[in-house]
């Protein structure tokens, strides 16, 4: 599933993911998550043009098949542990003979990068899921040829301020002109893609077996969540009475709406509407009231029966 991450006016303390393609991941029958994935970020840069794409994505997702995005993409995703770097190639000395090289010497695990005095650690204000605080973050230049091949890319360690040495986490980026703080606040954002399929979507929920329930059931959910969040007006529509607000509606003291309230508060302001249309229409004439017409007067079979009818 691949989402946008978009800033609205209606919740300003956090970006919010909609979900906008799916593809079915069938093993033995489709080609991986990951091939799947790449497809469905190149429809989108087809709709794009040239316009830059921040790709960001979980360890699971650091394949070789990221080499294949267009070159509009930029790729920031967690570093495995056992991700094998390489210096960068060195520069080709004047007078030697044979192919130059591609990648330089190999550099220590991440655990002992953290751990060397040579490793540029500096604290960072950084933003993380709507905080800020301090953090040690290191960022240094290097290849990733598993993945990336020769591309350089960013690694950037991040640990607490007040830790020796080691790591909390650590992350790859293709996107060299970006600081330290941009990345981690960037892979912080990741999250919200979490948030959206546990709290916002909930299509998880459904039990279905049926092959075309399953290819039409989760799609559907995820295109109806995305429009009632795009869609929900920032103001809600007025109140008329003094009834008390009803389970899923926005109270002025809650801050910030839940992503209960959005569809709700969507389904308001189309019921409002729809009323609106129909108070404005002219009033039904007096006969439109009237449940029948009245017909011709009752013969004397019907008028013997009545007295029957009425002792019974």
């Amino acid at each position: 599933m691949l989402g946008v991450l978009v800033d609205l006016p209606l919740v300003p303390h956090r970006p919010v993911c909609l979900l906008v393609l799916a593809r079915l991941w069938r093993p033995g029958h489709t080609p991986g998550r990951l091939d799947l994935a790449v497809d469905l970020v190149k429809v989108v840069c087809g709709h794009l043009g040239t316009r830059r794409v921040d790709l960001t994505c979980d360890g699971a997702y650091a394949g070789r098949q990221l080499r294949d995005l267009p070159a509009q993409v930029t790729v920031c995703c967690r570093l495995r542990a056992d991700a094998a770097l390489h210096r960068l190639a060195p520069p080709r000395r004047p007078g030697t003979r044979g192919r130059p090289r591609t990648r330089g010497d190999r550099l220590p695990e991440l655990t002992t990068l953290a751990g060397m005095v040579t490793t540029p650690f500096a604290l960072h204000r950084v933003t993380r899921y709507g905080q800020g605080g301090l953090a040690a973050v290191a960022c240094f230049a290097c290849l990733w040829p598993a993945v990336f091949a020769t591309r350089p890319v960013n690694v950037v360690l991040v640990r607490a301020p007040d830790a020796p040495d080691g790591l909390d986490l650590a992350l790859v980026t293709t996107d060299l002109a970006a600081t330290p703080a941009e990345l981690v606040h960037r892979y912080a954002t990741r999250w919200q893609v979490e948030v959206c399929f546990r709290q916002d979507a909930g299509v998880g929920q459904a039990r279905n077996r049926v092959r075309l329930a399953v290819e039409r059931t989760v799609p559907f959910g995820l295109v109806r969540n995305s429009l009632a969040i795009a869609g929900t007006p920032t103001r809600p529509p007025p109140r008329r009475g003094c009834h008390p607000p009803r389970a899923g509606t926005v109270v002025p003291d809650q801050g910030h709406p839940s992503a209960a309230d959005m569809p709700a508060k969507l389904r308001r302001v189309l019921i409002a509407r729809n009323i609106g249309q129909v108070s404005s229409l002219p009033p039904p004439s007096r006969k439109s009231w009237r449940c029948r017409q009245p017909g011709p007067p009752l013969g004397p079979e019907v008028r013997k029966s009545s007295p029957t009818l009425k002792s019974q």
